[in-house]
């Protein structure tokens, strides 16, 4: 097949919002370009729209979406929503949209996100259960990110063949190289959105004991989120020192945190997909400490590649830090083994090289 022929749309939120699906699709567009011919479709509210704008912008891009594909046709359309219900229904609309226009087979759906009780909830009935069955027959192909919501779907009745596990992917050029001894450095890196959900009570709370053990440890709280200012106020009012809250951080400054950091802690409540973050911790030679949530179980091996939460509380996480830190062998070989596994499965070339064989897979079909 001769790829420069291969046209494709992908659809994901403007590229001035921030988040691991945008990076992905901007990873995408960058990889491909000039390999296939891929075009952009930006869905939802832009960045500073309130109010109705924010509301009436997602219609806005459907008519634009209407008029896109009356002029130009396209082999597929990569659309990437979450299994959440604010995503599902804005994206259950545009994929409708695109099948109406023809596209039925040809459309590539990558799920980000994934919601185990909205999937419990949607499935439990016999009317849910055909609904979304009727609408995933239509896709093309299905992408997840864990082997468990590939079950999901295969258990409701979807063709197995047609739902394959993924994962995201991490950019090179924003990873530093490993350093000769992880050990060196004194700071644990959190690098998500500040979210109750995230841990990120536990982990300040757990840092207080930490860090009576170990004066010259540094906890740096990377991103934003909107128990940001709440969690910065708990920490000045108990006092704890050698807490840094960045905000969100990219380029010179993301290195930099990655540079300066021994161990990265995720410590997550959240039926989380794939990490782009974790990705890049482990690349970097970073010592990951993670539960085993959603699509992380995938792309982790307890206790080789990364240390394992078994609970997300304030005792497991100091038992996972201290015995690290107390344990320089161990650090040194997860390390290791973390980076080297990364870099075999997760770097954006090998990825890209697997979406662009779904996207062949796709175009076959359907000629």
């Amino acid at each position: 097949m001769n790829d420069e022929s291969l046209r494709v749309l992908i659809i994901s939120q403007d590229f001035k919002h921030i988040g691991g699906v945008v990076e992905t699709a901007q990873l995408l567009i960058s990889k491909f370009t000039g390999k296939i011919d891929v075009s952009h479709g930006a869905l939802g509210r832009r960045v500073g729209q309130v109010g109705v704008k924010a509301y009436v912008q997602p219609l806005l891009d459907m008519f634009n979406f209407f008029k896109l594909t009356r002029k130009e046709s396209f082999d597929v359309i990569h659309v990437n929503p979450s299994f959440n219900v604010r995503s599902f229904v804005k994206e259950f609309f545009v994929f409708m949209l695109f099948c109406l226009l023809g596209y039925s087979g040809k459309i590539l759906l990558f799920f980000h996100g994934w919601d185990p009780d909205f999937f419990q909830k949607l499935t439990s009935n016999l009317i849910g259960r055909k609904f979304l069955l009727c609408m995933l027959r239509r896709a093309g192909l299905i992408v997840v990110l864990s082997s468990k919501y590939r079950k999901s779907l295969i258990d409701i009745g979807i063709d197995e063949d047609k739902v394959v596990v993924l994962t995201t992917m991490y950019n090179k050029a924003d990873v530093p190289s490993s350093p000769e001894d992880i050990t060196a450095r004194n700071s644990v890196l959190f690098l998500s959105r500040i979210v109750r959900k995230k841990g990120v009570f536990e982990l300040v709370e757990a840092f207080e004991d930490l860090f009576k053990r170990h004066q010259n440890l540094h906890l740096i709280m990377a991103g934003d989120g909107p128990d940001k200012t709440l969690l910065e106020e708990l920490v000045r009012a108990k006092n704890i020192e050698n807490i840094s809250f960045p905000g969100y951080i990219k380029g010179a400054e993301k290195r930099k945190a990655f540079e300066q950091s021994s161990i990265f802690i995720l410590p997550t409540f959240y039926s989380e997909g794939c990490p782009v973050s974790l990705l890049e911790a482990m690349a970097a030679g970073i010592a990951p400490v993670v539960p085993l949530a959603g699509g992380i179980a995938d792309i982790v091996i307890p206790d080789e590649t990364a240390i394992i939460l078994e609970t997300v509380s304030k005792s497991s996480i100091i038992s996972a830090i201290d015995g690290l830190l107390g344990d320089t062998d161990r650090m040194k070989l997860i390390s290791k083994n973390a980076e080297s596994y990364a870099k075999d499965n997760f770097e954006s070339a090998k990825v890209c090289d697997r979406i662009l064989d779904l996207y062949r897979q796709i175009k076959s079909k359907v000629q």
